[in-house]
């Protein structure tokens, strides 16, 4: 009887080097993304690593997430690897891997590196706008991406907002809900690229998250209340799903919209007036080369506090 396999397949040199180098020598954790390498203080030359090059479907039997149809290539090629710290790593392989699958390293993964792609590309652009300090009313907010963003889901549960409504229905509780999350947004450390900044559009800046401030054209608002197909949130009509948009030069930027997310009455008639100046945050989600449009999913619509506003709000 043929004897059970115990060797691994490891990675070679050059893929731990590769590994390393797309996730820009940081850890891939999200919630982490710690540096990996740095000076040994002790030498004149040497350094410390504590990155990993760590195998997402394991590299011998009985291993996290092993997949026996997996051939030795490519269960130590780079494709299978994930570049994290050394306590991430192990925090990955705790319990046979049950709490991190395949499909979670795999989305780590792709986001590091696309990270370490857009610092390259981007590595100017992203800023902090000046207008998330001086928030003082809040037109929209999508409190489901927001709250990922931010990691304040579970005190939007405390609040009692149910996001399969929307902000529909909580009559005076909106406030509370509403000013919990500017809050937030104020204190974080939100940064965006300016939209300008990425005009020309090229695939590169899908998936960015995207500033803006100033005059906007708005199309099929609806009333307080009134609900919209599912359809047409799904996909996108220009004469009928509600949306809102600007120029930069030939460029359209649209932002379509969910209308449960818009925060109050006054809010709702600002998105039916036909144009209104509008600042917010954004996520870039497909680019039309061919009809020179730009699909932007907004996070946050709000007017920046003025002069005239931060003397009635005063100073908070």
């Amino acid at each position: 009887m043929p004897s059970l396999k115990t060797t691994r397949d490891n990675f070679s040199k050059a893929a731990i080097q590769a590994l390393r180098d797309r996730a820009g020598n940081l850890c891939s954790q999200p919630s982490c993304q710690s540096p990996t390498i740095g000076a040994d203080q002790s030498t004149t030359d040497g350094v410390t690593l504590i990155g990993v090059a760590a195998h997402i479907k394991a590299a011998s039997p009985g291993g996290p997430r092993y997949d026996p149809h997996q051939s030795q290539a490519e269960r130590g090629s780079v494709k299978n690897g994930i570049w994290l710290c050394s306590n991430c790593a192990t925090l990955v392989d705790k319990s046979g891997g049950a709490n991190f699958s395949v499909t979670t390293l795999n989305q780590w993964k792709f986001d590091a590196e696309k990270n370490s792609s857009d610092q390259l590309l981007f590595r100017n652009s992203r800023i902090r706008p000046d207008w998330l300090h001086r928030i003082h009313y809040a037109q929209y907010i999508n409190v489901p991406r927001l709250s990922t963003i931010l990691n304040i889901a579970d005190s939007m549960k405390n609040l009692g907002l149910d996001s399969t409504k929307g902000f529909r229905g909580l009559g005076m509780q909106i406030a509370p809900v509403s000013g919990h999350l500017e809050a937030s947004i104020a204190t974080s450390s939100i940064k965006a690229i300016p939209i300008h900044d990425l005009m020309p559009p090229s695939d590169e800046i899908i998936g960015e998250t995207i500033s803006f401030d100033q005059r906007c054209y708005t199309k099929n608002g609806v009333d307080a209340g009134t609900t919209v197909a599912p359809s047409l949130l799904a996909n996108f009509d220009p004469n009928k799903s509600p949306h809102f948009y600007f120029k930069i030069s030939k460029i359209k930027i649209i932002f379509p919209y969910d209308p449960a997310w818009v925060t109050t009455s006054t809010a709702y008639c600002d998105f039916r007036s036909g144009s209104a100046s509008f600042a917010g945050l954004g996520v870039v989600k497909r680019i039309d080369i061919k009809e020179n449009q730009v699909f932007v999913s907004p996070v946050i619509v709000a007017l920046p506090r003025n002069e005239f506003m931060q003397s009635w709000y005063g100073s908070r």
